[in-house]
């Protein structure tokens, strides 16, 4: 069962990629605390251009605190058909903000498959109420749901 996977897979039986490395870690090699940034296509079609403002001041806030803290950014799969399909201008918009933070270099932005090592590596989870908020809970971290809105 997926649940037991996630809860029963500690940090270190992780093969985290070696870039992720220079993110997470402090220059004297100790930890940073990293937060699971996740995004779902219900709430950024729900609240379009309000969600990619938040999503500006979102990586603005942990940019500011990258020397203690890491992001790691992971948006579901299905976004880039999803938008370019339904909404191309909010993709576009939604793209930008991403190759951005990729291009700054100072965030991690996770495209892998299995989306359990982004919660087993993760000390908190941020973003909307998706399906993974389930799955992170079982982890017994912390959990914060994003409001667009604050």
């Amino acid at each position: 069962m997926k649940f037991d996977k996630v809860v029963n897979t500690k940090r270190e039986d992780v093969d985290i990629p070696t870039e992720w490395l220079y993110t997470i870690n402090k220059p004297d090699s100790t930890p940073k605390k990293i937060i699971f940034y996740n995004n779902s296509i219900g709430t950024l079609l729900q609240q379009n251009e309000k969600m990619i403002a938040k999503m500006k001041s979102v990586f603005e806030i942990f940019k500011e605190n990258r020397n203690e803290v890491a992001l790691l950014c992971r948006s579901h799969p299905l976004i880039e058909s999803t938008l370019t399909v339904m909404r191309s201008q909010l993709w576009e918009a939604y793209k930008a903000i991403c190759n951005q933070y990729l291009a700054e270099g100072w965030g991690i932005y996770d495209d892998i498959a299995d989306i359990d090592q982004a919660i087993v590596v993760s000390d908190a989870y941020y973003g909307d109420g998706s399906s993974v908020v389930q799955l992170y809970q079982r982890t017994g971290k912390p959990v914060m749901i994003l409001n667009a809105d604050i």
